[in-house]
């Protein structure tokens, strides 16, 4: 007989949990992102979130379809914002400090991060590397 899918009874899951690796921030610049030109406060309620919180999420990913002209004004270490977009579709948007959409990011804490800006949580995105037209972000409480 074949076997069908994981393995004949293996509970393994097929993506390993994403394990979020928080950013340090600059000296004198605690709650923010930790770099020059990062979102200033004061705009919602999320430099107040507490690690514990369910809405103190950290974690990786990448930016979905870059606008190249966007891409081409962002370096390492810039910090851009979060936006959500109720759609359809729903979207989560990498916006730069100047309003250009760098592109969308998917995340399976979306659900929670929506939940979280909808109750006024701001979140950082910060860039943490670009190569090409790949660009790897961390998404973190502003």
């Amino acid at each position: 007989m074949s076997s069908s899918g994981n393995g004949g009874g293996d509970d393994a899951p097929l993506r390993p949990a994403v394990k979020p690796v928080p950013v340090a921030p600059k000296a004198g610049a605690e709650g923010t992102a930790g770099t020059d030109g990062s979102p200033e406060g004061g705009q919602g309620a999320g430099g107040g979130v507490q690690k514990g919180s369910p809405c103190y999420i950290v974690e990786r990913t990448k930016v979905n379809s870059p606008d190249p002209t966007v891409r081409a004004t962002i370096r390492n270490g810039d910090a851009l914002y979060l936006d959500y977009v109720p759609g359809p579709p729903k979207r989560l948007l990498v916006v730069t400090p100047a309003g250009g959409v760098l592109g969308s990011i998917t995340s399976p804490s979306m659900p929670q991060l929506i939940q979280c800006i909808n109750n006024g949580v701001d979140y950082a995105v910060v860039v943490v590397g670009v190569q090409g037209g790949l660009i790897d972000v961390q998404v973190q409480p502003a």
